[in-house]
């Protein structure tokens, strides 16, 4: 400042008594003597650390809604692909099929043949199925809310990941209430819910090494109350601390979560008339829950 003759703006971190880092902003302005030289300085500290954080918060946010953007725009494109897959999808079950037709008055020397192209087939045809499913799940829409089958919903979420579950050797158990009556809801929105709680159970067990791995997932109703949905894992579980805290927005114990997946989950659910909680297991592993209620037999 001596050399420069103007004045100095710089941040300091510093520690204070109890180890908490601060942000200061160090103000200093030279003083000049009658023949405009610097005499002295005087210089002012100022405690920013609370501008600092918003700001970083701030761009932390704008981070977290352009990935989200982004989300958006990878839902568009995952609808048209659905729909151009299906296209090369439905030539292939009609060209198998047509090869079947022809065979039918081979011998029984091509029966085995026969076998493998109707095979071939079905799972032409379910490779379509998943990929319109994901095209609906993906797909804008004005919600609009129906009479849901409770249980075949849960077993719709299950196929669009279980090549996940089969990637991270993850063992399924499923204990669905046969006797479940139906419920009204908006079914994407639903599955939505019930896929993301999914995920986040597989992202958790991903992470035991080779600790056991199991998702358990039931339905079951209460004499005369909602029906209720459960998902059971085996991962590192929730702390105490954390468990008040993972349904605030933008709040996420992944590295690279963005926290918001469980509180638009809850904010389905809670639409719904339902609620979504989650208690730590005794053992391991964490529990999620979310009722939705039943339809009325009555009216």
């Amino acid at each position: 400042m001596f050399s420069t003759k103007s004045p100095v703006v710089v941040t300091h971190t510093h520690s204070d008594a109890s180890g908490d880092e601060l942000q200061l902003e160090i103000v200093a302005a030279p003083i000049f003597d009658e023949n405009g030289e610097v005499v002295q300085v005087i210089e002012a500290c100022r405690n920013v650390t609370a501008r600092v954080r918003a700001e970083e918060l701030a761009r932390q946010r704008q981070a977290e809604l352009a990935h989200v953007a982004r989300l958006g725009t990878m839902g568009e494109m995952a609808a048209g692909l659905a729909h151009e897959l299906n296209q090369p999808l439905a030539a292939i079950v009609n060209y198998v099929q047509a090869c079947l037709e022809r065979m039918k008055g081979l011998g029984g020397e091509y029966d085995e043949l026969r076998d493998d192209m109707e095979q071939a087939a079905a799972q032409a045809e379910r490779a379509g199925e998943i990929i319109e499913h994901v095209r609906n799940f993906v797909r804008k829409g004005e919600p609009e809310r129906t009479v849901v089958d409770f249980n075949k919903l849960v077993e719709e979420a299950v196929d669009l990941l279980r090549s996940e579950m089969r990637e991270h050797a993850i063992q399924l158990r499923l204990e669905l209430d046969d006797s479940l009556p139906a419920v009204m809801a908006e079914a994407i929105q639903l599955e939505q819910v019930i896929v993301n709680l999914m995920r986040n159970s597989l992202e958790a067990m991903s992470e035991n090494g080779g600790g056991v791995r199991q998702l358990t997932i039931q339905t079951s109703r209460t004499a005369g109350g909602p029906a209720e949905f459960a998902i059971r894992d085996t991962g590192p579980g929730l702390r105490a601390e954390a468990v008040e805290c993972i349904f605030d927005t933008f709040f996420t114990t992944k590295a690279d979560g963005m926290g918001m997946g469980l509180p638009i989950s809850r904010s389905i659910i809670e639409a719904h008339g339902g609620r979504l909680w989650a208690v730590p297991n005794p053992d391991r592993g964490v529990t999620f829950r979310f009722t939705v209620p039943i339809i009325d037999q009555r009216s």
